[in-house]
């Protein structure tokens, strides 16, 4: 049975040489090719497939492009994929791009490889808008592909989307579960790249954060309620913080005393008399 992971590697070939033939594996496919020709209604296409990896390997990519561009089998999609490889690698990149755009795979692996290179492509040609719209697709539509978030996340960094990274961070946090993930939100949150978000962005990750791990519900709790002290968003902050804590089922055995220090001087902050009634109305008995 062929694996995906020896059509990624371009090592198919090997379901037809055995390890002892691998030494001369172009001279074992051109013998299995002259003795298929004779057959009455011959199946080349493996045979070919394999030549072209082949091929690939030894840097001869116009021959390797030859022999996948006469697959016709289940194989075509990928043979289509390996020639655009191929055409990367002459450097011949606006063709690779529309032979890789052209493919149309069921396959979430040949999707994800495919959006990978392109990828690639789009960085390579300092066409950062199309990087950054291709990698996120991938990480919507197979976000489990190896190494798929970690690279989004590094191309956000590097880029300094850190609304994109945020989201990322976020996303796989809640759909994860996965505490690095929330470790790298929190850094976003400390360096002060989430000021402008609303609070009630964070009520996902603080209903799943808040089961997950108490102490770091509780760092992040407290990071965030000093960004928004400082933001005209402050009110709408406690507001959701305070609803959140009414719904949330809390478990007595937390002893989150910075949340409960900062809950009593928010609570006496707001009594100082530089507030309107009429602003406090709300806040004051779910703070109390």
């Amino acid at each position: 049975m062929v694996s995906e992971n020896q059509l990624i590697d371009k090592k198919f070939y090997e379901t037809l040489v055995s390890e002892e033939q691998a030494a001369y594996a172009i001279q074992v496919l051109g013998e299995a090719y002259l003795e298929e020709q004779k057959n009455e209604l011959p199946e080349l296409g493996e045979i070919r497939y394999s030549q072209g990896e082949l091929y690939y390997h030894f840097k001869d990519y116009e021959a390797a492009i030859f022999k996948w561009e006469s697959i016709s089998s289940e194989l075509r999609p990928w043979a289509r994929k390996n020639s655009a490889d191929a055409y990367y690698q002459l450097g011949m990149l606006s063709t690779a791009e529309d032979l890789y755009k052209s493919i149309e795979a069921e396959s979430l692996v040949l999707r994800a490889e495919v959006a990978l290179q392109l990828f690639s492509l789009y960085i390579e040609e300092a066409r950062f808008d199309l990087a950054s719209r291709t990698i996120k697709d991938v990480v919507d539509f197979h976000p489990d592909y190896p190494n798929v978030t970690e690279m989004a996340r590094s191309f956000f960094e590097d880029q300094r989307d850190w609304n994109s990274a945020i989201d990322l961070a976020a996303n796989e946090g809640i759909r994860t579960g996965v505490l690095s993930w929330f470790d790298v939100l929190q850094g976003y949150v400390d360096y002060g790249y989430t000021a402008a978000l609303q609070p009630e962005y964070f009520v996902p990750v603080l209903e799943t954060l808040h089961v997950a791990d108490s102490q770091r519900f509780e760092k992040l709790v407290l990071s965030l309620w000093g960004i928004y002290e400082k933001q005209p968003s402050y009110f709408t902050w406690l507001n959701t913080i305070n609803a959140f804590f009414m719904k949330a089922e809390i478990d007595e055995r937390n002893t989150w005393y910075g949340i409960v220090k900062t809950y009593k001087d928010t609570y006496i902050s707001l009594l100082d008399g530089s507030h309107f009634i009429k602003e406090l109305e709300e806040i004051i008995p779910n703070t109390l």
